[in-house]
């Protein structure tokens, strides 16, 4: 990540809302516990307050996504990745 926060956000610039188009950035927060919970966020939310998206935390949207992009890849599509 650009930003202060050390964790690496992998999705950031990759995933876009689905109800205002905009993109979906990494951001964390400390609780008043005093846990730092780390989530993806959409900018149409956080800078403009226009976006009902939920938040999603880092950990299982990550998880979620590399468990189905997993189950997509072949070894004749990894070839044809290779090759472009």
């Amino acid at each position: 990540s650009r930003g202060r926060d050390k964790v690496p956000y992998y999705l950031s610039t990759k995933l876009f809302c689905g109800e205002c188009e905009r993109g979906l950035v990494g951001f964390s927060g400390t609780s008043k516990t005093g846990n730092i919970h780390h989530y993806y966020e959409c900018l149409g939310r956080v800078k403009y307050k226009a976006c009902d998206l939920p938040i999603f935390r880092k950990n299982e949207l990550e998880e979620t996504i590399i468990t189905h992009v997993k189950a997509k890849l072949t070894d004749q599509l990894i070839d044809e990745l290779a090759k472009r």
